[in-house]
């Protein structure tokens, strides 16, 4: 038995990339995946998923991942006055099939996108530093299959769309566990100031964005298609001052040392210029690919103790309810029956009020599996030892 579910798709693509996102599971492993724009064919990955992992141990799960560019897609899209079929065929067995209607303002953002796309490179090569010892990159015009530090001499193999900044033949992700990010207004508007005064915008961990923009260079550790720069280091591969803004959006708590990374940021930015972080606070532990650091206010705002703090706020779907939400849902979605009808049931004040002891007894709370409770553990503690 075969169960295969994509993410729901908007109908009306107001977008450059339509993300194909999904998962199955089966009693083994598919021989064929494919991934289909109207009759061609879309590249994509399979990821393991630890959440579907731990609900199936006995079965194969994984997570489908491919994303349709608009661009690429156009000739099929306007021969089909708008229209675009996206299939999935599972052992040659049709699995998904949806048509979507793409909006004359994507198809003209998405090809926009390709000349945007050759400016950054352009911005980038001209701004780039070694990410190993720091000096800059003197790159030649084009495309060279090489970058090599002349002070250093750790070469960067270029074997993506997007400049590669990681040294040697380390494999290159091409697409990881993510979802297709939009801008918040808060991040919009600071875009916008930067781009009327011509200046750039780093994006620090930007993921998979919806649209290339124009003033935006996207940093990524993985070759999504709106990527600019691949790098993992802790040394940001841009010379000082290189930028007007930075942005980073749920990044700093994937990192070991995000304290470096704050580091950077500032490293990177014009005198005056601003950075916009965001991070969690309450919150499961997730792997993007790791999770290290949720932060109090305290915390964040201590890591660019040597910048001014103008404001600090909570945006967008900040509000407490979304943290309680992500605790309780993932508590009750890891629960095996019936522990997770019990807990269920439970009211809110039944929670608030009984004491700690006696709910550390109940069924829904001794019969949480292990990888749940680390998830979601109030306090964890090590013992080390200096060898």
């Amino acid at each position: 038995m075969l169960q295969f579910v994509i993410d729901p798709i908007p109908a009306h693509i107001e977008t450059s990339y339509v993300a194909v996102f999904g998962w199955m599971r089966s009693e083994q492993p598919p021989a064929s995946v494919e991934v289909l724009a109207d009759e061609t064919p879309v590249y994509h990955e399979l990821h393991s998923r630890l959440d579907l992992a731990n609900l199936y141990p006995a079965e194969y799960t994984t997570g489908l991942y491919a994303v349709v560019d608009v661009a690429a897609s156009r000739p099929q899209i306007e021969q089909n006055r708008g229209q675009l079929r996206l299939r999935v065929r599972v052992d040659h067995t049709l699995w998904f099939d949806q048509t979507v209607t793409v909006s004359d303002a994507a198809l003209a953002q998405a090809t926009d996108g390709l000349a945007y796309r050759e400016a950054k490179r352009e911005f980038v090569r001209t701004h780039a530093a070694c990410p190993a010892c720091g000096a800059p990159l003197a790159i030649a015009s084009g495309r060279p299959e090489v970058i090599t530090c002349s002070r250093c001499g750790t070469a960067f193999p270029q074997r993506t769309h997007a400049w590669t900044m990681i040294p040697g033949a380390a494999p290159v992700p091409r697409l990881l566990s993510t979802s297709v990010f939009a801008y918040s207004a808060e991040e919009r508007a600071l875009i916008d100031d930067v781009a009327a005064r011509g200046g750039m915008v780093l994006d620090f961990g930007a993921g998979l964005r919806q649209t290339i923009e124009p003033r935006v260079v996207n940093l990524e550790i993985a070759d999504y298609p709106t990527t600019d720069v691949v790098a993992a280091s802790d040394r940001l591969p841009f010379v000082d001052g290189s930028f007007d803004a930075v942005i980073t959006l749920h990044v700093l708590e994937h990192l070991r040392r995000p304290w470096r990374a704050a580091e950077e940021i500032a490293r990177v930015l014009k005198p005056g210029a601003v950075a916009l972080c965001t991070v969690p606070f309450v919150c499961p532990e997730h792997g993007f690919p790791d999770h290290f650091f949720n932060m109090t206010r305290s915390g964040l705002a201590s890591l660019f103790e040597g910048m001014t703090l103008e404001r600090h706020f909570m945006k967008g779907d900040a509000a407490p309810i979304n943290g309680l939400q992500q605790l309780v849902s993932t508590y009750y979605g890891n629960l095996p029956e019936p522990h997770r009808t019990t807990f269920g049931n439970v009211r809110i004040a039944d929670l608030v009020h009984t004491p700690l002891h006696e709910l550390m007894v109940k069924d829904f709370v001794v019969n949480l599996p292990e990888h749940a409770r680390w998830k979601l553990a109030a306090h964890t503690t090590v013992l080390v030892r200096k060898t």
